[in-house]
């Protein structure tokens, strides 16, 4: 880890830690050399000069700290307001999408294809293939589920699909009996 924060520039954080531990130091040796009597009136200015510089460093550390902290707040808040949003924006094209009949929703579809296919974003095979998947949706739901409710005996269907056959034979008899006649 402290390879790669080599040439990184720190944190306001960082900064702020810094600056107090400058000021700390700063202090201790104004305090501790402010009535030395060893040292000149000169060497007394510069370390008072050298403290007021840690201080203005380190308010200058804290403002920017506070800056910082105001930053992080309000991105985390247009972030939560983003994901807000886009989850809602979510839910309201389900609900639409729930309320559309299935012609609505397969004539929108349509659209979005024909519109893709026109601006080259996808190509005709591509085309056909998703236009037949959306005409097998829209047409699977028009048809009606069987009514699995009601108990049919094994006779009665078997009566019912001989009738069907019977049905069935008699109408191609008729057209034969019709091209055969004409």
């Amino acid at each position: 880890d402290a390879v790669l924060d080599i040439g990184r520039p720190d944190t306001a954080q960082e900064m702020l830690i810094k600056a107090e531990a400058a000021f700390k130091k700063a202090d201790d040796i104004w305090n501790l050399r402010k009535d030395d009597y060893f040292v000149n009136d000169e060497a007394r200015a510069r370390y008072w000069d050298d403290r007021e510089k840690a201080r203005l460093a380190l308010e200058a550390a804290r403002k920017k700290a506070e800056q910082q902290t105001q930053q992080d707040k309000n991105a985390q808040q247009q972030s939560d307001t983003e994901a807000s949003r886009l989850k809602y924006t979510e839910e309201a094209q389900k609900a639409y999408e729930r309320l559309q009949t299935p012609l609505e929703k397969y004539t929108a579809r349509q659209e979005e294809l024909n519109k893709a296919l026109k601006d080259g974003k996808i190509l005709q095979a591509d085309y056909n293939t998703l236009m037949a998947a959306a005409k097998k949706d829209y047409e699977a739901t028009l048809k009606k589920p069987k009514q699995s409710g009601v108990k049919v005996s094994a006779g009665d269907r078997q009566e019912d699909s001989a009738h069907a056959a019977l049905l069935t034979l008699q109408a191609e008899l008729r057209t034969l009996e019709k091209h055969a006649g004409a």
